[in-house]
């Protein structure tokens, strides 16, 4: 790319945009997506866009003079004749400042955009239209000539720089801005002069708003006497040499290096769907009051006033809101004005430095709101206790957010029966969950290994079948009675707790496979009738994937009566523990060859007039459901569910990858995404060989952030039956609570933003940066979660 004319560069500003910046104008709370249609590939857009090639002319304001092969760049030129260089329609012309930057720049991509015109109705109808979306620019630099101080004032131009600044805000508000001074002469009486230096006096304090930074880079373009360096620049003070552009490329080098780790100064997990950053913050003291509109706000302004308290000192006033009571110097929280378009979850934030207000048209949304409200403070506000040390500034930025889920169902699953976790264990695990907006917690109770829930009509499921003997413990060499179970009031504690937390609780009662446990207290529900004892592993913790083989069966008998009549007795206590719509019943991985081999299943088969043991899978299946649905419940269960025929209304829970979600979907039933390439959290999360004993296979933080759960493969009505997605914590190798914690964490965090956040809003760099500042929140938590070099207490 050659020039031959080059202009002064009046100011820069670098911004981090979304990946699709301005794909789509600013929305009004309702009319917020209830979920994401998948855009357009790059290539698409970009043909759709009129893109002919690289240092073509697309139209008279547009030039692009150089695009990657995927279409898609790192960093976008947005300018007049700085970027345009001299030339008119139809003129192949270069960019000297994306040139120079492309060779100090190498890895990224640069696309560049000449304005030509009005300077800023251009540049803002750019931002909104045209190319600019077709090549989902990450950065953007805006560049003004020096030239035009000659033809326009500096007020003038100060007012279209923030005028551009709130365009890009608005459409991204997760944007850094950098600006750089203006080139100004060494005569103070220069007209010229004059302009350079009110404009610098005008744009610097700019750099007050949220994410705009300022850096003086005049000096470098001057000698010392203040003239013009001929070798850099004309003594016109309106074209840069190439050298000039060399100079300013390098300088320009390490403040772009700066932006692209810094943290963002809104560092919300998941991001919510749309802000836009003020001026100024709000400033929380003993004197701020919490205010509810009404008595349904109540439990989320205490819970906001308790962890305000536990970690600030101070004791907010919690209390109803007169109607004529002003909310300066106040945090009001509102169902009565909420927006119902948001839905049940959703919910508005708006913080001025005089007052705060949340709304949420249901309490979920509301308290959803207050999660946000609390990661906007400084990550000390989840301490344990009250900050000490040096004193803390509870300030919050002034933000304007309106937010609401992508998916209904944001799950993660806890495996209880491998490993028995304490009810306080349970109850933090929950606490995080909602930090992080997660809503189903997917309660693994039964398992081959262990039974966890008390039915009081068959204590032995509890009194034999929740203990194993295993090798291994309580250490190893030794052998020990493992294991445990939640009392049923002990399970209604923790239900309330999580319904306080707008956290629903799926119980997982496994059938007909995976009950070696429960075969094991009542033999007589097997094929075989005979005893045998809990499962257990080769060692414990478990040092790898293989387990011993256990004499007995673990299938129910499909053939007998007595198995239906015990299931739907457990069903019906299980029913009274759990209000939950859906309830899990396993379904997977059943060994059929129990059921070849067994009388009672071949006449069940014969009498009902089922082809194979799928069909009679599938049979089994059914009667569950319509036992459930007779009660007002849902069937959902593992993929395997599909064998032999999907009843007429289960849910399928897509885990062996995603063929057999996309199957269910395409047969019209509803379907929650949990393939374990990516969602399963037991595998290992780095090569590291540090990292403690795990399942096979790799699921990093960056594979969880790139799952998409809608798979491409389905149309549009048959993606509507993609409640969510939903990760699982299986635990035969997390035998203490800081494992667990190491397996989980940060990887739900990457979970909660698939799952809540818009498609066009996920951006990998941009989470990372969020991430250094949420893992201080987690640390001040006390979670131990994965850092590459584990933790384990």
């Amino acid at each position: 790319m050659k020039a031959t004319k080059y202009c002064t560069a009046l100011f820069v500003t670098v911004l981090s945009l979304q990946q699709a910046l301005a794909a789509n104008p600013p929305v009004a709370s309702a009319e917020l997506p209830a979920t994401v249609v998948p855009r357009p590939s790059s290539e698409d857009r970009a043909a759709a866009a009129g893109w002919r090639g690289g240092g073509n002319w697309l139209d008279q304001h547009h030039d692009i003079n150089r695009i990657g092969e995927s279409y898609a760049v790192d960093l976008a030129f947005l300018g007049d004749s700085i970027t345009q260089g001299w030339g008119g329609p139809g003129r192949r012309v270069g960019a000297p400042a994306a040139a120079v930057l492309d060779r100090f720049f190498g890895h990224l991509n640069v696309a560049n955009f000449g304005i030509s015109g009005d300077r800023t109705q251009h540049i803002l109808w750019r931002i909104d239209h045209g190319n600019f979306d077709a090549i989902d620019p990450k950065y953007v630099v805006l560049l003004i000539g020096t030239n035009n101080l000659t033809h326009d004032s500096a007020d003038d131009i100060a007012t279209g720089i923030e005028a551009i600044l709130d365009r890009l805000a608005n459409n991204a508000p997760r944007t850094t801005a950098l600006l750089c001074s203006v080139v100004r002469g060494a005569d103070p009486n220069d007209p010229l002069r004059k302009k350079a230096d009110r404009l610098n006096e005008l744009i610097r304090p700019l750099a007050r708003r949220a994410n705009v930074r300022f850096v003086d880079l005049a000096e470098l373009f001057l000698l010392p006497d203040g003239r013009a360096n001929p070798e850099l620049i004309r003594g016109d003070f309106v074209h840069f040499k190439e050298a000039g552009y060399r100079t300013w490329a390098e300088a320009l080098r390490p403040h772009l290096k700066e932006l692209l780790d810094i943290e963002p100064r809104v560092p919300v997990v998941p991001v919510p769907a749309r802000m836009l950053l003020g001026e100024g913050e709000f400033t929380l003291t003993h004197e701020t009051r919490i205010l509810c509109n009404q008595s349904s706000d109540e439990a989320a302004a205490t819970r906001l006033g308790d962890a305000i308290h536990r970690a600030t000192g101070h004791r907010l006033t919690c209390r109803a809101r007169k109607d004529n009571d002003p909310p300066q110097g106040a945090i009001l929280l509102s169902t009565r004005t909420g927006s119902s378009d948001l839905g049940a979850e959703g919910y508005s934030l708006d913080v001025t430095t005089t007052f705060i207000v949340l709304r949420g048209a249901q309490p979920a949304g509301l308290f959803y709101a207050t999660q946000t409200l609390l990661q906007l403070l400084p990550p000390e506000v989840y301490s344990k206790s009250t900050a000490t040390g040096r004193p803390l500034a509870w300030n919050i930025p002034c933000i304007s957010i309106v937010d609401k889920p992508r998916f209904a169902w944001r799950g993660l699953m806890l495996d209880a029966s491998r490993h028995f976790q304490s009810v306080e264990y349970v109850k933090r695990y929950l606490d995080l969950m909602a930090l992080h907006k997660l809503n189903v917690f997917h309660w693994h109770l039964v398992d081959g290994h262990g039974w966890r829930v008390e039915i009081k009509k068959y204590p032995n499921l509890t009194e034999v079948g929740a203990w194993r003997n295993q090798p291994g413990y309580p250490k190893a060499g030794e052998t020990g009675r493992y294991g445990g179970f939640y009392s049923q009031d002990e399970i209604r504690e923790v239900v309330d707790y999580a319904r306080a937390r707008h956290i629903t609780i799926v119980p997982e009662i496994e059938m007909p496979g995976h009950s070696w446990a429960a075969i094991a207290a009542y033999p007589h529900l097997s094929c075989t009738k005979q005893p045998q004892e809990v499962a257990y592993f080769f060692d414990y913790p478990c040092k790898e994937q293989k387990f011993p083989a256990m004499e007995g069966s673990d299938v129910f008998c499909a053939g007998s009566d007595a198995t239906y009549t015990f299931l739907e007795d457990v069903l019906t206590e299980v029913l009274a523990l759990f209000p939950s719509e859906f309830i899990h019943i396993g379904g997977d991985e059943v060994d059929k060859k129990w059921w070849k081999a067994c009388e009672t299943c071949q006449a069940r088969m014969r009498s009902e007039g089922l082809a194979n043991e799928h069909e009679l899978q599938s049979h089994f299946i059914k009667r569950i459901e319509r036992f459930l649905a007779a009660r007002g419940r849902r069937l959902i269960g593992w993929d395997e569910i599909l064998e032999g025929g999907l009843a007429p209304n289960a849910t399928v829970m897509s885990w062996r990858g995603t063929q057999g979600g996309i199957a269910a979907a395409r047969q019209g039933h509803d379907v929650v995404m949990s393939p374990n390439k990516a969602l399963y959290f037991d595998h290992f999360q780095s090569t590291a060989p540090s990292h403690p004993s795990a399942w096979p296979g790799l699921n990093s933080l960056r594979t969880v952030y790139d799952y998409e759960p809608v798979p491409a493969e389905l149309s549009g009505e048959q993606a509507t039956h993609v409640l969510g997605a939903q990760a699982n914590v299986w635990t035969c190798f997390t035998h203490t609570d800081a494992l667990l914690d190491m397996m989980t964490y940060p990887r739900a965090c990457a979970l909660a933003e698939i799952t809540w956040s818009p498609r066009e809003s996920r951006d990998w760099s941009d989470f990372s940066r969020r991430m250094k500042t949420h893992k201080r929140r987690l640390d001040a938590i006390g979670v131990n979660y994965y850092r590459g070099t584990p933790v384990i207490p």
